[in-house]
């Protein structure tokens, strides 16, 4: 099951394909040109336990330097959503073809700041990934605080600036 809803699919136009998988599906899409500055985003599930694969092959073919995850940590401690990144430092995680290991963690009032080594095969160039975790996120609804929101939006923002090339996508994920 690649689906965490059987009702939510992406449109076939606008679906990111997989090259090297197993199969081409994630469920998956791009959003372009909401604006000017906004970068493009590709809109996602969390992953499940049989697709964390699928999705850091389509972070490394997508060459995505910025993972956003609208997700607080009581959702993952429920199990509502399944940890797909390490979450030690040094702890090395395999996921299909890559391979992750966490260099940094930063933990703010309202998000994660977790730095992401990926590997791909046995390749020695090896890529980071800035994850953000928003953690002010409720399981229901929306944020208490706009104010926090728009903070991490800003910090998002920053990151994608300082990020190279810059017009790599964003993937952006909520459960």
């Amino acid at each position: 099951m690649k689906n965490r809803h059987q009702d939510v699919m992406p449109y076939d136009l606008n679906r990111v394909v997989l090259q090297s998988g197993k199969d081409d599906y994630i469920n998956a899409s791009y959003v372009e040109e909401l604006s000017p500055y906004c970068p493009r985003l590709i809109a996602t599930q969390a992953p499940l336990t049989g697709t964390a694969a699928d999705f850091w092959l389509m972070v490394y073919e997508q060459k995505v330097s910025l993972v956003v995850m609208l997700v607080s940590e009581q959702e993952v401690e429920k199990g509502k959503v399944v940890r797909y990144f390490p979450t030690e430092r040094g702890q090395q995680l395999s996921q299909g073809p890559i391979t992750l290991s966490l260099t940094t963690q930063k933990t703010t009032p309202t998000h994660v700041e977790r730095m992401i080594s990926l590997q791909y095969r046995d390749q020695s160039l090896k890529r980071t990934v800035v994850h953000l975790q928003f953690t002010s996120w409720p399981e229901l609804g929306l944020p208490d605080s706009k104010s926090s929101l728009l903070s991490f939006i800003q910090e998002v923002h920053g990151h994608y600036l300082h990020q190279r090339p810059l017009h790599t996508p964003v993937v952006v994920h909520c459960r």
